[in-house]
């Protein structure tokens, strides 16, 4: 099975981000004006932005393409254990 968008091993991620000194510095800046932290400050961010896109129809429509693309390239068992956690 290819990892993918229903591989649990992907539901948490630590991971390096590489930021420009300039938006960094930014960052930093809002986490201690709102005492918070710069990964929460990127998390919030990164939320709005997925939900953004989750009510956008073109992008709802480009994903479910790729979603039936990876779908199609699973065995019929695979493809109804997927959809039986979705």
């Amino acid at each position: 099975m290819a990892a993918g968008w229903h591989d649990p091993l992907m539901a948490k991620r630590t991971f390096s981000l590489r930021l420009d000194e300039d938006l960094a510095h930014g960052l930093d800046l809002v986490a201690r004006v709102e005492k918070s932290t710069m990964t929460e400050v990127i998390r919030d961010a990164a939320t709005a932005y997925l939900e953004a896109r989750r009510k956008n129809p073109d992008f709802r429509r480009r994903l479910k393409e790729i979603f039936d693309a990876d779908l199609a390239s699973f065995t019929p068992d695979e493809r109804r254990d997927i959809t039986a956690r979705a």
